[in-house]
């Protein structure tokens, strides 16, 4: 059975809530009828980009007759620069905030407001942000409680401040992040095929090429030619001959052109006319541009007179 103190108590809750949705839809009356600014002249936006959340009470709490704290956080994308409370459709004062964000740009902040309830009965909470862009108002959240005093406390305890009591219906606004531009997903590597670089060209170590050489008379001189050419380009070139075994001699020659190379002097002869009176031994010595030489064969020419 309940005793008269029981009775008394569900009593007075019954009272408290009846009060309180009287209460609301006074609240709610005022609100629709109030113009797009608030008591102070800020424009109310519902559409700005922040949000609170009241942290105590909660929504159809119980609270005891006794000094207890308002604890309300807002958010914004943009930054918070105030967040604005009403008791009963009364504006209650400011009081300063403190910033929970990590970076100081006040996207996350948190309001505890000191409250002495004047008397039992019904009371509505609101909070609203005001957004650092604009100053506008916005993320209105509104909570009703009751405060009673009585002997046997069936109401819901007081939550440590430091640690707010947390909900598992509803969670904590977070600021609103900006939506960060969409970028395509970078393009997949190809396997690009490693090819080895050719192998280098031998070094070249062969002389230049030596053609046909020949000896051609005037004027009872000779003179020796032969057609030379290399890849590196023909440096030089002599002329060998042995006349009448008298021994190896050697004269420069020149290039004529086109590969065409001669001796630049003639070698005098015997005049004589007759059975061949002389023998004349001769070859082709030459250099490329690299340093490589090459000597062409020892060929014989017997000649019968001065000129050849």
């Amino acid at each position: 059975m309940l005793n008269n103190s029981s009775i008394h108590l569900r009593s007075r809750f019954s009272r408290c809530f009846s009060l309180l949705l009287i209460l609301m839809l006074a609240v709610t009356g005022s609100s629709c009828d109030s113009a797009s600014k608030d008591a102070d002249g800020l424009e109310i936006n519902e559409d700005t980009a922040v949000s609170t959340w009241i942290e105590y009470p909660l929504e159809g709490w119980i609270i005891p007759n006794q000094p207890v704290s308002f604890v309300v956080y807002a958010g914004g994308a943009e930054g918070v620069i105030g967040i604005k409370l009403s008791l009963n459709g009364q504006a209650l004062p400011s009081l300063a905030f403190s910033d929970l964000s990590t970076d100081g740009s006040e996207r996350q902040v948190r309001l505890e407001y000191p409250w002495q309830p004047p008397a039992e009965g019904p009371y509505v909470l609101s909070a609203s942000a005001i957004s650092k862009a604009g100053g506008a108002t916005g993320g209105t959240s509104q909570v009703n409680f009751c405060v009673v005093t009585c002997e046997e406390q069936e109401t819901t305890p007081t939550p440590e401040l430091d640690s707010p009591p947390t909900s598992t219906a509803t969670q904590k606004p977070q600021p609103q992040e900006e939506d960060a531009p969409i970028t395509a997903p970078p393009p997949e590597e190809e396997d690009i095929p490693i090819t080895e670089a050719p192998p280098p060209p031998p070094a070249d170590t062969d002389g230049p090429s030596i053609g046909s050489s020949s000896l051609v008379f005037e004027s009872c001189q000779f003179y020796g030619q032969a057609s030379i050419s290399d890849a590196s380009g023909v440096s030089w070139a002599k002329f060998g001959f042995n006349l009448n075994n008298e021994g190896w001699k050697w004269v420069w020659m020149q290039d004529l052109g086109s590969g065409f190379w001669q001796s630049e002097v003639g070698i005098s002869i015997d005049s004589g006319i007759g059975t061949p009176i002389g023998d004349i031994q001769y070859q082709i010595h030459a250099a490329d541009s690299l340093g490589n030489e090459t000597f062409s064969g020892i060929k014989f020419h017997s000649y019968t007179s001065c000129d050849g």
